[in-house]
C-alpha cells in the first residue's frame, strides 16, 4: 500500500482501508450509464441513440449476469475513517 499525505483540517488517525466487495442488482445499464461519465450525453441523445447505448452496455454486462440474482459486479470500496479533538 503507498502512502498518501492529506490534509488533515484538524483530524487525526486518518485510516484508508480499500475493500473488494461485489455489487448485485437486476437492472444496471442504465444506472450505470446515468452516473458514469457519458450520463450527460446519454440523457441529451435521441431515443434511438440511448437505445443503442444500453443495448451496448448490456452487451458488455452480460459476462457479469446471474439467472438467479441478476447481476454480480466486481467493485472495490474505500472505508476512510478519522477522529475529531473535542
Amino acid at each position: 500500500m503507498s502512502s498518501v499525505s492529506w490534509p488533515t483540517r484538524g483530524f487525526a488517525d486518518l485510516s484508508l482501508v480499500s475493500h473488494d466487495v461485489e455489487l448485485c442488482a437486476t437492472d444496471v445499464a442504465e444506472w450505470l450509464i446515468d452516473i458514469g461519465p457519458a450520463g450527460s450525453a446519454y440523457r441529451a441523445a435521441s431515443p434511438g441513440q440511448q437505445q443503442a447505448a444500453l443495448d451496448g452496455v448490456n452487451r458488455l454486462l452480460q459476462r457479469y449476469h446471474d439467472p438467479e440474482v441478476g447481476y454480480r459486479l466486481p467493485t472495490g470500496l474505500w472505508l476512510m475513517t478519522a477522529t475529531s479533538p473535542l
